[in-house]
């Protein structure tokens, strides 16, 4: 990003780099939302997810595993990142690893502050990611980065047999739209 970006959605200005770079790319233009979530993830090769909050983040986790499109979580607090990856399969996914929604207030990057450097290398962590799922090397993993110490680790994210979206006997067959509010989020 540079001072001309300033205002501009993030998202418009990645796609406008990408193209720079003779790469294609699609940035949304309306909001998703539980009612059409899983028709526009549908028509994506794969999701970057950088939003800022976990209801957000769930209802695209959902929709990816339930459209059979693979997703890159990323996001960035303080001093750390955390990259997640998951295969179209959807297994393990999101809920494999944070079971729900989150309840009362959470850090993130309005109330804690982010450390800019920590952005961009949680989006190149994501770039890398995406790029490595596009070529059929999704594995799993979540990676995070400590800008302290200045490392990183690579955790593999293990399947939950109990998981309610991708485990043994769902319980998520759809987007409710109930289930994506929690205290605290909005």
């Amino acid at each position: 990003f540079s001072e001309a970006d300033l205002g501009e959605p993030k998202g418009q200005v990645f796609v406008r780099a990408l193209a720079e770079l003779g790469m294609q790319a699609r940035h949304l233009d309306g909001r998703v939302l539980p009612d059409n979530a899983i028709e526009v993830l549908t028509a994506a090769s794969v999701v970057i997810d950088a939003t800022d909050n976990f209801a957000t983040r769930f209802l695209l986790a959902d929709a990816a595993f339930l459209a059979g499109v693979p997703i890159v979580h990323a996001a960035a607090v303080r001093w750390h990142a955390t990259v997640m990856s998951v295969r179209a399969e959807g297994r393990p996914c999101y809920r494999c690893l944070f079971e729900d929604i989150p309840g009362g207030q959470l850090l993130d990057c309005a109330t804690a502050g982010v450390a800019g450097p920590v952005c961009g290398v949680s989006g190149a962590i994501a770039a890398d990611r995406a790029l490595r799922l596009l070529a059929g090397d999704g594995d799993g993993t979540i990676i995070t980065f400590d800008g302290l110490t200045d490392r990183l680790r690579q955790v593999t994210v293990p399947a939950r047999s109990d998981c309610p979206l991708c485990g043994s006997d769902p319980q998520i067959h759809g987007i409710d739209e109930a289930r994506y509010v929690a205290a605290g989020c909005g």
